[in-house]
């Protein structure tokens, strides 16, 4: 079957292209909206621009093949071959792509927001200002893969292979803060329950150096900085410990989300 051919059975109502093979095919801007190309053989083929929201790419082999600019919102590339395939710019947008090989493809400025990415092959891929905002990335092989601008806000990464500047990015914003969670618990449990107690010591402290002095002068200003140098001590001490602790937890907590990178 020619381009041709598979144009004029879309026109005429068919969707079932399993199997197809076009290699280097010229699709531009075609448009095969929900079309079922489970199987197809489209190494090199020229899709730019092209139009195939919706569509069932299971297992294509798209290697190679010039995906710049085209509509794959809500398509099913699960375990595609899209190893050095050009999809710049690309709208990706709540595409399944679960255990496609993407390794060493061009990525930049396209569109994967909310995209089903699970334990995919993304090694060397160019994320280059790439939107993955909301993507599911877990157990995805990330190693070596640029992402440079990229937007990864709401995106989940747990159990992705990461490389070194990203996971180096994501383990320190998990130990700060789970740090700064830490030590605002402990200043808080200070405040509710050492504080009182803190401040008590400290001035049956100063009370204490007054007395021993001998100088009634001294009385209320060795009290008062009784009262504050207790207080704070126990307050710095909360603050000291929840710090550790938050570092702590961090860590074991980032050792479990963000595995080590490796470099294959």
């Amino acid at each position: 079957m020619d381009t041709a051919e598979l144009l004029k059975r879309y026109a005429a109502g068919r969707r079932d292209f399993r199997g197809v093979v076009l290699c280097s095919a010229p699709l531009q801007h075609v448009c095969l909206r929900n079309a079922d190309l489970r199987d197809a053989d489209l190494r090199g083929a020229e899709l730019r621009d092209a139009d195939l929201s919706g569509a069932n790419l299971s297992q294509a082999n798209l290697a190679e093949a010039d995906l710049t600019g085209a509509n794959f919102c809500k398509a099913n590339l699960s375990w595609a071959d899209l190893r050095d395939a050009d999809l710049t710019g690309a709208d990706l947008r709540f595409a399944t792509l679960s255990g496609a090989a993407l390794s060493r493809g061009i990525l930049s400025q396209a569109v994967l927001s909310r995209a089903k990415i699970t334990d995919a092959d993304m090694r060397m891929a160019n994320l280059r200002r790439a939107n993955l905002s909301g993507a599911l990335l877990c157990g995805a092989d990330l190693s070596q893969a640029r992402f440079f601008w990229a937007d990864l806000t709401g995106a989940d990464l747990t159990g992705a292979i990461l490389p070194w500047p990203l996971w180096t990015k994501r383990v320190a914003a998990t130990i700060l803060r789970a740090t700064i969670g830490g030590a605002s618990l402990g200043a808080e449990t200070a405040a509710k329950f050492w504080l009182p107690f803190g401040a008590v010591v400290g001035t049956i402290t100063g009370a204490v150096v007054s007395i021993e002095t001998g100088d009634a002068s001294l009385f209320m200003p060795q009290l008062v900085i009784g009262l504050l140098l207790g207080a704070v001590a126990f307050l710095l001490t909360a603050i000291v410990v929840g710090l550790v602790m938050g570092v702590i937890l961090g860590a074991r907590t980032a050792r479990t989300r963000w595995p080590w990178a490796r470099k294959l």
